[in-house]
């Protein structure tokens, strides 16, 4: 018995298809985002602080460890004369959402390509 998946689900409608690839992104992204943060936490704190934070504002970025050796990221945006707003969460749902944005892209692209290369090779045939 052998295995393969194929991206183009075939038999079910595109719309169905991109919610199966959408649903599969959503855990694939995860565990990416888990792993992005364990290696690079700062560069993908820096890579969506245009997004989280405001115009003119600067990221802030700290990496803690305490006593047990757990450790936690925190992001803050600054603007000029102004206290630090803290944006974490904000933060790791951006990362989060550029994974799964990527993660599905490859799913639906793919699939889509094969399903029209099978549709074009029956109206060959």
């Amino acid at each position: 018995m052998s295995f393969t998946y194929d991206p183009s689900l075939p038999g079910i409608s595109v719309f169905e298809m991109g919610w199966r690839h959408f649903k599969t992104a959503l855990m694939v992204s995860f565990a990416l985002f888990i792993a992005a943060l364990l290696f690079m936490g700062e560069a993908h704190f820096r890579l969506t602080a245009r997004v989280v934070c405001p115009p003119g504002a600067q990221l802030i970025y700290e990496e803690t460890t305490d006593s047990e050796g757990d450790t936690s990221l925190s992001g803050y945006c600054q603007a000029p004369g102004e206290q630090p707003q803290e944006k974490t969460l904000e933060f790791l749902l951006a990362i989060y959402g550029l994974y799964t944005l990527a993660a599905f892209a490859a799913l639906f692209s793919a699939g889509t390509i094969i399903r029209v290369i099978r549709k074009l090779q029956k109206g060959d045939g």
